[in-house]
């Protein structure tokens, strides 16, 4: 991954964590937009 996509990634991955546990992928699909 480049820098930007892997902050982005990491923003996004923590963010959807700290609201609550993410069903497997569903993550991967709030990514995608």
């Amino acid at each position: 991954m480049s820098g930007l996509l892997d902050e982005t990634y990491l923003n996004t991955l923590c963010g959807h964590l700290a609201e609550r546990p993410p069903a497997r992928g569903a993550w991967l699909d709030r990514a995608r937009g």
